[in-house]
């Protein structure tokens, strides 16, 4: 498929994303995806906390549980690329990075529910405080599957970037770019 001129396109407006998505590069496309997961994942964050304030009645260790949990299952989703290295999912790992995008909204969903419904299956009347240990598993397990997620994404887009630029001394440049836009 042969690409427009720039000069066509640009003197009529745009019909499509399509149109826009020719006119951009691989390069800014993943930049533009990863500054709108890092503006998701703030706003996932403070769902999130919320719910969880609400289900601990504001407790402060449930704060530092949920942080510390979010961060342990960021970097094990990190590492986890490096388990993936030889998997057919780096093979084309823009694909996966955009697997990974679109399966989050419905994970926050499942988030959102599993901490809404902590009290009903711990048993914990109204009147109650979580027990710590519960406290620390419920949320523990909770930040699983977005934290991890999140954790995936960034290592997968750098490869994609890695694999745009083919080798070039330009990858190293795209990279460090992405970690401003993250």
């Amino acid at each position: 498929m042969l690409r427009p001129s720039l000069g066509r396109i640009a003197r009529q407006p745009a019909r499509s994303l399509r149109d826009v998505a020719i006119l951009m590069s691989l390069p800014l496309r993943i930049y533009i995806a990863l500054l709108a997961l890092g503006a998701y994942a703030q706003a996932l964050q403070a769902v999130l906390i919320r719910e969880a304030l609400v289900v601990f009645y504001g407790n402060e260790v449930s704060l530092g549980a949920f942080f510390a949990s979010w961060l342990f299952w960021l970097a094990v989703g990190a590492l986890a690329v490096l388990g993936l290295r030889d998997r057919p999912i780096l093979r084309n790992p823009l694909a996966a990075t955009r697997l990974s995008i679109l399966a989050l909204p419905l994970l926050l969903i499942a988030q959102v529910l599993a901490l809404r419904t902590v009290r009903l299956v711990l048993d914990v009347s109204a009147s109650e405080f979580v027990p710590l240990g519960d406290l620390f598993l419920v949320l523990f397990l909770v930040t699983l599957p977005s934290g991890l997620v999140m954790g995936l994404t960034f290592p997968l887009a750098c490869r994609a970037l890695e694999l745009a630029a083919r080798g070039s001394s330009r990858a190293v440049a795209l990279v460090s770019r992405l970690y401003i836009a993250d």
